[in-house]
């Protein structure tokens, strides 16, 4: 989508501020900023200068990806994900792809990723040429977990699931190895079935994680975001 004019915001957004309240000592008008989500209002994110962020030099678009990027970030903490642990992301979309080079900046090795959607695991491939990628096909969970094992040649030590689909977060429990962990980032239905007795009969350890974590590291090589801008 190209934006013509004026346009109601999404979660991801960069702008500039236009106005203040005489309160707010914090923030000038023309401060540029990234915006954690917020309370819309009309076609203006009318929000707290507490989470308005000023992002200096960085363009607009860099600003936008500072919200995937601390979500990721935030994942990849909580889960202490060190040098060389195995690593399994499931879902390529955007946030799955910060993730995956958060996991990378982190040190995690093999790392895998998963989606339904081929064209965005070509994606994922050239965007980090050392991950592996599996298509998620209508298979029995036990299934789904046999392959990633293959895939990776380990059982991941970790999962950070990035879909809140049910079936993906089935397949992540049962592909972890004995005492790992699965992180939810992704944002599913309300409420949804676990497989309550692979959890406890291989003690996995079952989180969500879907705080933000602003990033000090930005721009930096460790996290090269630049090729997931583009404009059709």
């Amino acid at each position: 989508m190209v934006v013509q004019g004026a346009h109601i915001l999404g979660h991801e957004s960069a702008g500039i501020v236009i106005a203040k309240h005489g309160s707010v000592t914090t923030h000038e008008i023309e401060d540029r900023v990234a915006i954690e989500p917020g309370t819309i209002c009309n076609i203006y994110v009318n929000h707290s200068a507490i989470w308005c962020h000023k992002i200096g030099n960085l363009s607009y678009e860099q600003g936008a990806l500072l919200e995937p990027l601390s979500v990721a970030l935030a994942a990849v903490q909580r889960a202490t994900i060190t040098l060389g642990d195995p690593v399994l992301i499931c879902g390529a979309g955007p946030i799955g792809l910060v993730t995956l080079a958060g996991v990378k900046a982190a040190g995690a090795e093999p790392i895998t990723i998963t989606d339904i959607d081929q064209s965005r695991l070509d994606f994922a491939k050239t965007f980090c040429p050392t991950v592996k990628t599996i298509k998620v096909e209508k298979t029995p969970t036990e299934s789904f977990a046999e392959h990633v094992v293959s895939t990776m040649g380990v059982e991941p030590a970790v999962c950070l699931e990035c879909t809140g689909v049910e079936s993906s977060i089935a397949g992540a429990i049962y592909a972890v190895k004995f005492g790992g962990k699965v992180f939810i980032i992704g944002v599913g239905k309300p409420e949804i079935k676990v497989p309550f007795m692979r959890i406890s009969t291989r003690e996995v350890v079952y989180s969500h994680s879907t705080a933000m974590q602003i990033p000090g590291l930005v721009p930096s090589d460790s996290w090269t975001l630049e090729s997931l801008i583009f404009s059709p």
